[in-house]
């Protein structure tokens, strides 16, 4: 059984990293192919044009490639044996105030892990003397702009993205181990960002949604922990879109005065998030203080006893293809890092 069981974990870790790895791959070449055609357009450097072309990116990658690559997983013998989706979109098991704690204290743990980050990449920088390239997001004000960062950022990506890693690969390896497979998933959810300054909240995003889901039972807890997270960085990215933030830093007294009006809300946004923080913060002190980690064990459907949760992990991350994928990931992210 041992012997069988290292197989099979093999088997669904190879299956996840191909998954991944395919969308990226389908995504980068189509992005650059298509990045070269709207180069020849008239005013193909416009914010319009460029704009236009993340929508029909944006759009591609979520309404098309997503769901073809799940309906690939379902005619393999593996996709025919997976949990169904349609499962998942199921009323939750948890009432609504245990998903409202659940979801503060998982924004606390993302928020926190963010800042965190930040302060390590920013240190890094200062101690090594290199500078870092996060990916740029276009702040303009356009309503396409406006229309893209809302339709894709706020509604594509919560949906798909948690259908794509919680709602199948997720559920479809939670069998093996569920903390094992929450914490692989969550890895590789922030790897797949291809985004430094990116990584580690989005792992840890990951891993709160993957809770979630097999906490309550049901997606949608964890869509919904996803789209909070995504429309306050949209709500505050689009209100950037009206600052002039070396005039900001620089304590530029009258062109505050004369932009209060855009300032107070980008400020407002600030204050919310630490609100969510330490409401979070405060309910997760007062969850251990009443039951300790025992909310925090799972009942998932685990069909085998004889691994535990480690051995489990280091299974997963033992596939020649997970291993070369997550490279890959790591490799790309790294190379935009530095932009080589």
């Amino acid at each position: 059984m041992p012997d069988n069981l290292n197989k099979d974990i093999r088997r669904a870790s190879s299956v996840n990293s191909i998954l991944i790895i395919s969308f990226v791959a389908v995504v980068s070449i189509v992005s650059f192919a298509s990045s070269h055609l709207f180069s020849l357009l008239p005013n193909s450097d416009s914010p319009t044009m460029n704009s236009l072309w993340c929508l029909i990116i944006y759009t591609f990658q979520y309404v098309v490639v997503i769901p073809v690559l799940l309906l690939l997983l379902r005619k393999t013998k593996f996709g025919k044996a997976a949990p169904k989706l349609k499962d998942c979109f199921c009323k939750p098991k948890l009432s609504a105030a245990q998903i409202v704690k659940w979801i503060f204290i998982s924004l606390f743990a993302v928020y926190a892990i963010s800042f965190i980050s930040n302060y390590i990449f920013t240190f890094i920088q200062i101690m090594t003397k290199t500078e870092l390239h996060p990916a740029q997001v276009s702040i303009d004000n356009s309503w396409l702009n406006r229309l893209t960062n809302i339709l894709a950022i706020m509604f594509f990506a919560p949906i798909f993205e948690e259908i794509f890693f919680r709602g199948t690969m997720l559920r479809s390896s939670a069998r093996y181990g569920s903390w094992s497979m929450i914490i692989v998933m969550g890895i590789m959810f922030g790897l797949w960002h291809l985004n430094y300054a990116q990584t580690f909240y989005t792992a840890m995003l990951g891993i709160c949604s993957g809770f979630l889901i097999i906490k309550s039972g049901s997606i949608i807890p964890s869509i919904i922990l996803h789209f909070i997270m995504n429309t306050i960085g949209t709500v505050q990215s689009l209100l950037l879109g009206n600052i002039d933030m070396e005039k900001l830093s620089s304590g530029d007294i009258k062109y505050i005065i004369e932009n209060i009006s855009s300032i107070l809300p980008v400020s407002f946004m600030g204050f919310l998030v630490i609100g969510v923080m330490i409401t979070g913060l405060v309910l997760f002190i007062v969850e251990l203080a009443k039951n300790g980690l025992n909310n925090f064990k799972l009942n998932s459907n685990k069909e085998y006893t004889g691994i535990s949760e480690g051995k489990t992990f280091a299974v997963y991350f033992s596939s020649p293809i997970t291993i070369v994928v997550t490279l890959i990931l790591i490799g790309i992210t790294v190379y935009r890092a530095f932009n080589l």
